[in-house]
């Protein structure tokens, strides 16, 4: 067993190195974009600012809801970071092999489980930076060792969410989820020994979903199964057949760098809804609005590549039907403006809300729009500059509309 163990950990190490190196040479320009944003910091500061999304959680006086939220937020951050290594952590191409060999459910599990540690050797620099601040906090001690405890909860909460994720185990990615509400109840009643206790029972739970294995499902569950499949299919079927083609190719296949970009476009709208507020209608917010525009049509623009990549492997296939000319590029273009609506929309209403005329907020919706179409450009000409040359667009379109405005 341990053999075993070690051979398809070295095994799925190895594609997992590849895989993540391959797409690290293919999105290096992002790399670089998002080094040039990193500010300076001086090399003592670096654990302190490491450590400030978990630290943050850790300060009494909050509310249960406020702790339990901000919670949900790092797991979904950290099961948004392993869905984007989906292919990496996967067996790659032993799947098939592997599927025909009797490797035990134990084994699979232990090699899943090493691969997701090893991926998540960058999320963890938070966590690891907290315990080496949190005894540094003018605290009893008492309470030092029960925010480290609740720090390696909250980590383990994590990481079982992971894997059940990895494994589509959703009753544990389930019950994963729903310790967040024990884990901010421990903190509202921080100095009570039911706090510990709760803490302490949180967090063998939590060791039991990590280590077991999952069991083999049985009929009734399979059947489940099958019959929420069916329902979701009669209704999808009713979506034309391009939109269903779409869809699949987003949500199905390639769901984790969907759901982050439509997360970040919808996290710039409601950012740019707050500063619309604070400047309440003043010569800033118009400039503002333009620029969030930007900001998200930049974003969602990257969806055009995965559907683009998604229509050249189908090609040979495509070319023997009937399909009008640049049939995937229009319905390309109106899934993205399907997809914009809502942070586009969230964005506009609270300009008008603010004092923006009706005519100016129709006339930015279709420059956004105009943009959004704009960005599919760079895709036509070369696949390997389209990060820069998206940004150089958007850059342009915002100085444009700037100059026109004043």
């Amino acid at each position: 067993m341990p053999s075993l163990y070690t051979d398809l950990s070295r095994l799925r190490l190895n594609w997992y190195v590849a895989a993540t190196a391959h797409a690290m040479r293919r999105h290096w320009q992002l790399l670089v974009i998002a080094s040039l944003a990193l500010p300076s910091l001086p090399v003592a500061r670096i654990p302190q600012v490491l450590a400030f999304p978990v630290v943050s959680l850790l300060h009494p006086g909050q509310t249960m809801l406020w702790y339990s939220l901000h919670v949900v937020l790092i797991q979904a951050i950290a099961l948004l970071w392993s869905g984007l290594q989906r292919k990496a952590l996967a067996t790659g191409p032993m799947t098939s092999y592997l599927s025909a060999l009797p490797i035990p459910r134990r084994t699979t599990h232990l090699v899943n489980a090493t691969i997701l540690l090893f991926a998540d050797s960058l999320i963890l620099l938070p966590i690891a930076s907290s315990l080496l601040v949190v005894p540094m906090q003018p605290v009893s001690t008492a309470s030092l060792g029960f925010h480290t405890l609740a720090v390696a909860t909250l980590a383990l909460s994590a990481f079982a969410a992971q894997i059940a994720l990895l494994e589509q185990q959703w009753h544990r990615l389930l019950l994963a989820l729903l310790g967040v509400a024990a884990w901010g109840w421990s903190l509202v009643h921080l100095h009570s020994s039911a706090a510990w206790a709760t803490q302490a029972m949180l967090f063998g739970v939590l060791v039991s979903l990590t280590v077991r294995a999952p069991a083999i499902p049985s009929r009734r569950r399979y059947l489940a199964g099958v019959r929420r499949t069916t329902t979701r299919t009669s209704v999808f079927s009713r979506l034309p057949i391009a939109a269903r083609i779409q869809l699949r190719i987003l949500f199905d296949e390639h769901w984790p760098p969907t759901v982050l970009r439509l997360a970040i476009a919808l996290g710039i709208a409601g950012c740019a809804n707050f500063l619309f507020g604070v400047f309440n209608g003043d010569v800033r917010t118009l400039p503002a609005g333009i620029i969030a525009g930007a900001s998200v049509a930049l974003i969602l623009s990257g969806i055009y590549r995965t559907l683009a990549e998604a229509h050249a492997s189908m090609q040979r296939y495509a070319a023997a039907l009937p399909l009008a000319k640049h049939f995937w590029l229009r319905r390309d273009l109106a899934m993205l403006s399907v997809l914009a609506a809502l942070p586009f929309g969230v964005m506009l209403l609270s300009l008008f809300d603010h004092g923006i005329p009706a005519t100016t907020c129709l006339k930015l919706a279709l420059a956004n729009l105009g943009l959004l179409m704009l960005l599919r450009l760079p895709l036509s000409f070369s696949r390997r500059q389209t990060a820069l040359v998206g940004v150089m667009l958007a850059g342009g379109w915002s100085a444009g509309a700037m100059v026109a405005i004043h």
